[in-house]
């Protein structure tokens, strides 16, 4: 957002509601997928990545490092992810490229970037870099902006990480989850429930109805036009194996969203809040190595 624009109280307020629901939809998340997704395909296939546009979305810019000129360090910006790709590939001779977490900040529903996403850039000689995106919504066009800082990678073996597949361990959080909430025996619990269960489908290697869920979880915070707040989320292109364990960790909710929080109220009743922070943790880091798998070793 223009930060000399003032914005009205009822603006401001839109604007909270928006990050909050973003981040219930992993909006930062998978936006970096769909671009490393797009980028590693580009890269294997001779320069074929467009990322498409998408409405919501008013600017994607990327604003690499300053170098030293004559009249003082000045920063390339490029506006857009293709041209980006292509920047990196041809100029900087770009080698591999990875989302990570390089940082875990606190838990805060407002900030869309508290999962520390950032795409790691590996280059031919050697050094790598962490492009980390910044989003901010305009609530006065009712759209969304992102710029990826370029920031040195002090450990190149970062870009270089491997990741494993972790959808025993999913499905075993999920089944966690779900038992809770069932025990809990609260029928304005049981969406989750069915939440959860099409998580579960998706690992089984069946395409979830995730449509029929309507976003019912969200009805009531933010009311029935939530949904307009972000764009459609953009999905990295996989493989029909992959896909089906990216889905089933990026469309279920994410840890400190409205489902966990109705869920850990009605745990207090029975005294399980602990069991219940415990499973939430386990199951968040599941979805995040599932996403980082899905992506990085497809």
């Amino acid at each position: 957002m223009d930060e000399h624009i003032t914005t009205t109280p009822d603006e401001q307020a839109l604007s909270r509601a928006a990050a909050i629901y973003a981040k219930e939809k992993r909006l930062a998340a998978n936006h970096a997928c769909a671009i490393t997704a797009s980028v590693r395909t580009g890269m294997k296939n001779g320069f074929a990545f467009r990322l498409i546009g998408v409405k919501k979305i008013e600017g994607e810019r990327f604003e690499m490092l300053p170098k030293k000129t004559l009249f003082g360090e000045k920063s390339k910006v490029i506006d857009s992810p293709d041209k980006w790709f292509r920047y990196s590939y041809n100029k900087l001779r770009l080698c591999n490229i990875k989302v990570v977490l390089p940082e875990r900040t606190a838990e805060n529903a407002e900030d869309i970037d508290s999962e520390g996403t950032a795409l790691a850039c590996l280059y031919e000689d050697g050094h790598a870099s962490l492009f980390v995106p910044e989003w901010q919504y305009n609530a006065q066009t009712d759209k969304w902006s992102v710029v990826y800082k370029e920031k040195p990678c002090a450990d190149p073996s970062v870009a270089k990480s491997r990741f494993s597949d972790n959808s025993g361990e999913l499905a075993a959080a999920l089944t966690a989850v779900i038992d809770l909430t069932e025990s809990l025996g609260k029928q304005e619990l049981s969406p989750y429930v069915n939440w959860f269960m099409c998580g579960l489908e998706e690992l089984n290697g069946r395409n979830a109805n995730w449509d029929f869920l309507n976003d019912i979880n969200y009805i009531g915070l933010f009311g029935d036009e939530g949904s307009h707040l972000i764009p459609l989320i953009r999905y990295p292109k996989l493989s029909e194996k992959t896909v089906h364990i990216y889905n089933a960790a990026a469309k279920t909710p994410v840890f400190g969203g409205k489902c966990y929080r109705d869920i850990w109220r009605a745990s207090t009743d029975r005294g399980m809040e602990n069991e219940a922070d415990r499973l939430f943790l386990e199951l968040d880091r599941c979805q995040r190595n599932a996403m980082l798998y899905t992506v990085n070793e497809s």
